[in-house]
């Protein structure tokens, strides 16, 4: 899942005592009262919508954000969460900024999606990248930040449509993310971009652009400072030896295993060095005929 909560930097100020407590009290009455997952947030529990949000306009409009981003954490019912969310959506959208309007369309499209209603989830997230996409036609120090959570809103759209079987749509929506990361070197995204990707050619059967794309996901993570990349590496090597036996190639197979093996041995600490090695094996002995060394 591709899905984040953006950072932002908020203004530290006092608030009423008693206003995250009346929150906390209405949002655990809101997860207590709707229960029917089939019904949109646009119908469901009207009256709930209009006190989150009456709750929500008490703030500031820069404390709003914040304590919609509390709110939504307070909850593990993506029911509510969709509801909040769109309280968030019918307030910011009275009231701006559009910055808030930005995340409140970018959550309540997690929650519609991740709550089975996905066709839903996609709608609502397209018009976060609309909302992105109107205020980067304005150029400002927020620029970087804004690309960032275009990238984020189209790795979401991927996630969604491939819910939906949409594979070639998640594809390419993948790639969009991927191409607007590499522009502003975004390598925290980057590197599930790339990971995606790479089991995306993976499950294709094609090898050498999934381990191309291994690669970047390594490269990505060392320049983040994670030097952990041993287990990236033993699935560059399974799939280095799935590539010789699709290609029947014997020699490299057995050389490649060898060198799995010298891996496996650097790494005795990652738990499953050993499951990804004996993988790696299996495909061999289940591939004997295959690669000509049947007795």
């Amino acid at each position: 899942m591709y899905f984040s909560k953006q950072s932002l930097n908020f203004v530290s100020v006092k608030v009423c005592a008693n206003m995250p407590k009346l929150l906390a009290i209405l949002f655990t009455f809101l997860m207590l009262t709707i229960h029917p997952a089939s019904t949109s947030a646009q119908d469901s529990k009207p009256h709930l919508r209009d006190s989150i949000r009456a709750l929500l306009a008490q703030y500031s409009r820069d404390q709003r954000l914040q304590k919609f981003r509390e709110a939504t954490d307070t909850t593990t019912s993506m029911q509510s969460g969709k509801v909040i969310s769109y309280s968030f959506i019918d307030l910011t959208t009275a009231d701006g900024p559009r910055e808030n309007l930005l995340f409140a369309y970018m959550y309540a499209g997690y929650y519609a999606s991740n709550n089975g209603e996905i066709d839903e989830g996609i709608a609502l997230t397209f018009k976060g990248l609309d909302v992105v996409d109107s205020l980067l036609e304005t150029p400002s120090q927020d620029s970087i930040h804004l690309l960032r959570t275009k990238s984020t809103l189209l790795m979401n759209i991927s996630t969604f449509l491939s819910s939906a079987n949409d594979f070639d749509g998640s594809f390419e929506y993948i790639q969009r993310a991927q191409e607007v990361s590499e522009q502003i070197e975004d390598y925290e995204n980057l590197i599930d971009i790339y990971y995606n990707i790479a089991i995306a050619y993976m499950e294709q059967e094609l090898y050498e652009s999934a381990i191309a794309y291994f690669q970047k996901d390594i490269d990505a993570a060392l320049k983040l400072g994670d030097t952990n990349t041993r287990e990236q590496e033993l699935t560059i090597q399974s799939l280095y030896i799935k590539n010789a036996l699709k290609q029947h190639d014997t020699i490299s197979a057995l050389r490649l295993i060898d060198e799995c093996n010298a891996i496996k041995d650097e790494i005795p600490t990652i738990c499953d060095a050993n499951g990804i090695f004996n993988y790696c094996i299996s495909l061999i002995s289940s591939n004997i005929e295959a690669i000509e060394l049947a007795p």
